[in-house]
């Protein structure tokens, strides 16, 4: 079964107490809604694979990756969307 997500993306937001805790931008593929349980289905996967400091506290939908003409992440802009 294919995941309801297409494009995760991780950046830094700034947090009073860790200085800097990640959240996940998430693009999703056609026909899904965002919702609680894909951002729960996330954390599962990435809670399988990464260490607790580097697990998204949370998690946004978004309609696209802003992207430079090269193709880069931009990941300036998605902080500016927190």
């Amino acid at each position: 079964m294919r995941p309801a997500y297409a494009v995760p993306c991780l950046v830094g937001r700034p947090d009073q107490d860790a200085g800097e805790v990640p959240c996940a931008f998430v693009v999703l593929r056609d026909g899904h809604p965002g919702s609680e349980k894909i951002a729960q289905e996330l954390r599962g996967y990435v809670a399988e694979r990464l260490t607790g400091y580097k697990q998204p506290r949370q998690v946004c939908f978004v309609a696209s990756i802003p992207r430079n003409p090269s193709g880069k992440v931009l990941r300036r802009e998605l902080r500016r969307l927190l």
